[in-house]
């Protein structure tokens, strides 16, 4: 087994191993729902013009939501090792459908309802904070 082959299983063991461990200390605990009740998930890649130009925003929309019960993630589609990476991340929250729909294209951010993993609303680089801001307000008011 080459290194890269042996990286990427260590990686993917990782994963694995978090995930079963978050798992593991939700059992049993009917308000882990609540706990992320909205996925905010940039479609990112290292050289997308639109994913800069969105990402100040994006960090003060995250600052203003710590107490929100929002996950922001990020799938980096940059090549072709961290889009698998992102689609197993994406398989693993139940949003795969939602990564093969939207993932080739990128500099956007979906807001996803956790439960049903519905698009409830779409972010991007020509909107600003206080549209975004808006928009995630409504999203995790549906979502509940």
């Amino acid at each position: 087994m080459n290194k890269q082959r042996r990286f990427l299983l260590s990686l993917s063991t990782v994963a694995l191993l978090s995930l079963a461990i978050f798992s593991f200390a939700h059992a049993g605990n009917a308000s882990a729902k609540s706990s992320a009740d909205v996925f905010a998930v940039k479609f990112h890649a290292d050289w997308c013009g639109s994913c800069k130009a969105i990402q100040p925003n994006l960090d003060k929309l995250a600052a203003g939501a710590s107490k929100d019960p929002v996950l922001f993630l990020t799938l980096d589609l940059t090549d072709e090792k961290t889009t698998q990476q992102a689609a197993f991340l994406a398989s693993a929250l139940g949003i795969g459908a939602v990564m093969d729909k939207y993932g080739p294209k990128t500099g956007f951010v979906l807001l996803v309802d956790s439960d049903n993993k519905q698009v409830l609303a779409k972010l991007d680089k020509k909107q600003d904070l206080s549209t975004m801001n808006k928009h995630l307000r409504d999203a995790v008011r549906r979502a509940k």
